[in-house]
């Protein structure tokens, strides 16, 4: 890119899974590469006594990797992590509780119960993606994953 950074944006959304950015070939974008659409709503924690602000952070809405470049634009896609049950469900079922040999190491977990919680005040605030609605003319910055 040059030297004056330029802001790469959402220049159009095709579904709900794949919008276009404002930089392709020309501006050095490859295929895979990874970008954050930015959240320009910060979170504030504040204290509920005092009102005084405890933190204050960024986040982003979503992850998109580029599928195609293009000479002027790209198409990316949203990046999702998703896991199948497939043949370890059998498995499973035959390595159940019951069949289980003393012998057998088990994997020790500390559970704890759930807490009587207003479900409409759970928000994730400290997750790094708030997944907040896309817009056209959101600003997107290359992750330094990749």
């Amino acid at each position: 890119m040059s030297d004056k950074q330029k802001k790469i944006r959402i220049i159009a959304i095709i579904d709900k899974k794949t919008v276009l950015i404002n930089a392709g070939s020309d501006d050095g974008v490859n295929k895979n590469q990874e970008f954050n659409i930015i959240d320009n709503s910060p979170v504030i924690i504040k204290d509920p006594d005092t009102g005084e602000i405890l933190d204050k952070f960024s986040r982003y809405k979503q992850k998109l990797y580029v599928k195609e470049v293009r000479q002027k634009y790209s198409i990316c896609v949203s990046k999702y992590k998703a896991s199948f049950v497939g043949a370890s469900l059998a498995s499973m079922v035959i390595n159940s509780a019951s069949f289980i040999q003393p012998s057998d190491s088990l994997e020790q977990k500390t559970v704890g119960s759930n807490l009587n919680v207003d479900d409409s005040e759970i928000s994730n605030i400290l997750s790094e993606y708030s997944y907040a609605k896309v817009h056209i003319n959101d600003e997107v910055v290359l992750t330094t994953n990749k």
